[in-house]
């Protein structure tokens, strides 16, 4: 499979910023390329990157239905992973106060849920599948938004800047 060591990240092009802050991050020499559907790409050719990244748990195939929480994760790492995860899957917004949904797997949700900075015993996973896919939503509300956005942007370094101002 000639795209077995590609991996390729792309999302809208107002939020390419993030994708030169990762590319900076990796030494990357690479361009980041955009196309007619308004989106920006980077992609890196780079098996290494692959194989560790199957080694830590991130799924070959269908990443959107089979990805599972990472059971070996260290802690210092948890808010990078819930923040990566808000900034590719996640939203926030005025809810009658500040809201945030994050979007994922049963696996990946119950896991993060299981992580944050304060009680998440009340929030409950929405199923969000269609036709069968594995998707599931986990919103929080005014001030457990706010523990949540703060915990996860405290000692941020990388973010996609857009979600962060908001």
């Amino acid at each position: 499979d000639r795209n077995a060591s590609l991996l390729q990240l792309e999302l809208a092009d107002y939020d390419s910023d993030i994708l030169y802050s990762i590319a900076s991050a990796l030494k990357f020499g690479g361009k980041i390329s955009f196309t007619k559907r308004h989106t920006a790409k980077l992609q890196i050719n780079n098996t290494k990157i692959i194989q560790d990244l199957i080694r830590m748990g991130i799924p070959e195939k269908d990443k959107t239905n089979a990805a599972t929480f990472p059971e070996n994760l260290p802690r210092d790492f948890y808010p990078d992973f819930v923040r990566g995860l808000f900034d590719g899957d996640g939203s926030i917004y005025n809810d009658g106060g500040i809201a945030i949904q994050f979007l994922g797997t049963q696996s990946i949700l119950e896991g993060i849920r299981n992580i944050l900075p304060c009680d998440t015993s009340d929030n409950h996973l929405f199923d969000r599948s269609k036709s069968g896919a594995n998707i599931f939503a986990l919103k929080f509300k005014t001030k457990k938004s706010i523990d949540i956005c703060n915990w996860m942007y405290e000692n941020a370094s990388m973010f996609l800047k857009r979600k962060h101002n908001k």
